[in-house]
């Protein structure tokens, strides 16, 4: 078989053309449902902050308030109405507040049916996010981390981990201990 730059090229084109109707994988006339939830927790600064993430962003911004406020952001695309409102009950994000301590792990459904190329193809594919953006007080120590979703600190003084997959980590006015690492 002789395949020609041309051939290669149309072919290319083609499949553009085609999925130019999708986004990751879900057509242009899929149903998306996002719900934004927001918390507020007093809290005093000199505390930790650790959030898991698995596919979205996550933002953090220093304020003057002895204060923590989450807001999380769930989206989901997927082939039809009840498809995206069933996996939209079972993504969470989960809070939980102590002393001086904030945990917020990310909780996606189990893949229960395999994909594969022609559902990929066939633009089968659904897409969950979840992102984040938390104000906290200035002197915390902050530990983030996600996959397929960026991370930004902006004026936080204490010891800052983050690090994600598949995108990049910006931070500004950041004093202390700084340890950050991205990959691909």
């Amino acid at each position: 078989m002789n395949v020609t730059t041309n051939g290669i090229a149309a072919l290319c084109l083609g499949v553009s053309v085609w999925a130019a109707g999708s986004v990751s994988g879900v057509p242009a006339d899929a149903a998306e449902i996002k719900r934004i939830n927001e918390r507020v927790f007093p809290f005093s600064p000199g505390g930790e902050l650790h959030l898991e993430n698995k596919n979205g962003r996550i933002t953090v911004e220093a304020w003057a308030r002895p204060e923590v406020r989450i807001q999380i952001t769930r989206s989901v695309r997927a082939s039809d109405d009840a498809k995206a409102k069933e996996m939209l009950k079972v993504l969470k994000a989960e809070v939980e507040v102590r002393q001086g301590r904030i945990d917020i792990v990310s909780r996606f459904p189990r893949r229960q049916d395999s994909t594969g190329l022609w559902d990929i193809l066939g633009r089968k594919v659904a897409s969950l996010q979840i992102h984040y953006y938390v104000q906290v007080p200035r002197m915390i120590d902050v530990t983030l981390e996600t996959s397929n979703g960026e991370i930004r600190v902006r004026g936080v003084s204490g010891a800052l981990e983050a690090s994600t997959t598949n995108a990049d980590i910006r931070v500004a006015q950041v004093e202390g201990q700084i340890d950050l690492s991205t990959r691909n």
